[in-house]
């Protein structure tokens, strides 16, 4: 028995850790336990995307805007220029304002409910996935009930159920697993039954797109349970007869999917996937995403996989922001180091799974939930948590799995005449109460943009991302010193970008004023500068530079500044003839500037927030 144990959990022994009277009520209790943890995260704040894609999006303030979603893609932000198409997340954006108003705590309530829905799916498919297994053996619930809870209460799923803009992964992953699970029930059935749970399926998938891109896996997830999972009691008398059944039943995604593809295409312009990327000499381009393309990508994204496994079993270091550095090369020694543990992994599951393939199941699962944002499409951001939810039902039951199997391993190796179930639950007890712990620390975290940030620097400090959006939680305290120390940090580590040269000059002006400081008020003023040679019209560059310069004036009365200040909104003026600001303070500047002069009331003025 022990031997066997390591291969797959064994249900020949009885482990049923409940009468059989309490099972049907099991779905109920996942879901309390998965939502209960989360509860404290209804006082969490809106952060980061959140204010621009939800806060200052005007599309999601009224219901009327329903149809736009599913045919306008600027509809997703409230910046035209960020398009994306997501029409379900929309619709629960704008019922969350209906119901609520603009208030953080209705859209957190409604991230952990989907948080608890998902788990409850992730049971039933867990449960339908572990009947099919070929060898026979009866499943139970105990694999599926364990892997549900690790699923719900795994540290590294709490950023997309804390974090308001990742309920589109949420809501993928919901609908994905839903599908598959639909089409594992219409397997089982046949005539109007096989039917109408096929359809359901479909109408599931569709649901998944509309949520997020990452819904497009459903198919390739089918594929993979049909090739590795034998339908049982399929009566064939050929492998051409079964692949021709299995075809058949495919047909209806493959015709969603690139019916999906193309219209998502037309609305956007752009498949996001870049077959080359550009050169450019400096690496934070590459880093940017505009500079990857598939190979680079590729390379990168391996690294980034070891990351997600560590992140999976030891989850010390969660974060928003994570450091990942780019590879350009398959000689590279960091990439060739993650690439013999992958695929070190991947044999020893392979290994592992002959005449048992749920193993190899669950880590394809977990593989091919991470392909879209891991693949061939060079997003922005190379590694972030939330990814990780979509394949969330493949890791939480490959670590659910072989927990129990070293349990079972070590419990019947001491004691083999008895049934080990008091010491699974123990086990399970004991680790599903630190995960709980972890996620409650991770709320803590999520409490203000300062800690939030501060925690990513921690896990992150060579990125700019991190260091940037620090400072701007500085700067938003008054601690306009500390904000300049993670501006300066973030130009240093992406020199290029212009966001960071920007909030930098903002930081020095600020802090300038309060501490009558000139040279930091030059140096604002040659961060803004710095910005205008590449970005010459930027609206509101030009209007800070004229208002540091006026401080100048106003605090040190250098005079000379004065025509600069007019040639800057006339500059303002030539390019935004209907800016009435600049006009007023041109008028005011011509006039030697009486009192405070161009931004009264507005001295210190806000960081300018990343998008």
């Amino acid at each position: 028995m022990g031997s066997r144990l390591l291969l797959l959990v064994d249900d020949s022994v009885d482990m049923s850790l409940m009468k059989r009277g309490w099972q049907p009520f099991i779905p109920l209790a996942l879901f309390g336990l998965a939502v209960l943890p989360y509860l404290l995260s209804l006082n969490v704040p809106f952060h980061y995307d959140d204010l621009h894609s939800v806060v200052m999006n005007p599309h999601i303030q009224s219901l009327s805007n329903l149809g736009r979603f599913f045919v306008d893609p600027t509809c997703f932000d409230s910046d035209p220029d960020i398009k994306m198409y997501r029409p379900l997340l929309l619709v629960s954006y704008a019922y969350n304002i209906a119901w609520a108003g603009l208030v953080p705590w209705i859209f957190h309530l409604t991230n952990i409910i989907l948080h608890g829905l998902t788990t409850v799916v992730v049971f039933l498919c867990l449960r339908s996935l572990v009947a099919r297994r070929p060898e026979g053996v009866p499943g139970g619930n105990l694999l599926p009930g364990v892997g549900a809870l690790f699923f719900a209460l795994l540290p590294v799923h709490s950023e997309p159920v804390i974090y308001v803009c990742a309920r589109s992964d949420v809501l993928c992953t919901l609908f994905v697993t839903a599908s598959v699970w639909a089409y594992l029930e219409a397997t089982r059935r046949s005539g109007r039954m096989f039917s109408g749970w096929l359809i359901a399926s479909i109408l599931l998938f569709v649901a998944a797109l509309l949520s997020k891109a990452s819904g497009i896996v459903v198919p390739a997830l089918i594929v993979m349970i049909e090739v590795l999972l034998r339908q049982k009691g399929l009566d064939l008398k050929s492998v051409g007869q079964r692949c021709f059944a299995v075809a058949a039943r495919l047909a209806p995604f493959a015709i969603v999917s690139f019916l999906y593809i193309q219209m998502r295409g037309a609305l956007l312009g752009t498949t996001g996937i870049k077959l080359t990327g550009a050169r450019f000499a400096d690496a934070g381009d590459v880093l940017s995403g505009a500079g990857r393309g598939i190979w680079i990508n590729l390379l990168t994204q391996t690294k980034c996989l070891v990351v997600y496994l560590k992140l999976l079993i030891f989850p010390k270091d969660l974060s928003i922001e994570h450091h990942v550095d780019v590879v350009t090369s398959a000689s590279d020694g960091s990439f060739l180091l993650a690439l013999l543990l992958v695929l070190s992994i991947l044999a020893f599951v392979i290994v592992t799974s002959r005449g048992r393939p749920l193993r190899l199941v669950f880590f394809l699962w977990f593989l091919i939930g991470l392909a879209p944002t891991s693949s061939i499409v060079s997003l922005n951001v190379l590694l972030t948590e939330r990814r990780m939810y979509v394949g969330g039902l493949g890791s939480a039951a490959l670590v659910a799995e072989l927990f129990l199997a070293l349990v079972m391993f070590f419990s019947l190796r001491r004691e083999p005449d008895r049934n080990p179930r008091r010491k699974i639950a123990v086990a399970v007890g004991l680790v599903l109460f630190l995960c709980v712990a972890r996620i409650t620390l991770r709320i803590q975290d999520w409490k203000s943009s300062h800690r939030l940030w501060s925690a990513a620097v921690e896990v992150a400090p060579s990125s700019d991302r991190a260091q940037r959006n620090l400072g701007v939680a500085r700067a938003y305290r008054g601690d306009f010193e500390g904000a300049v120390a993670s501006f300066r940090e973030a130009v240093r580590l992406y020199p290029t970008y212009e966001i960071s040269h920007i909030n930098l000059g903002q930081a020095l002006q600020n802090q300038g004023i309060l501490s009558n400081d000139e040279s930091l008020l030059c140096d604002a003023i040659a961060e803004y500068e710095w910005v205008l040679e590449r970005w010459p019209e930027s609206q509101v560059v030009l209007h800070k530079l004229a208002a540091t310069k006026v401080a100048l004036f106003q605090s040190f009365g250098r005079t000379n500044e004065l025509a600069d200040v007019a040639d800057l909104y006339g500059r303002i003026l030539a390019l935004y003839p209907e800016d009435e600001t600049a006009r007023i303070a041109l008028e005011r500047t011509l006039a030697e500037m009486p009192g405070k002069v161009v931004h009264d009331g507005e001295a210190l003025a806000e960081p300018h927030v990343e998008r």
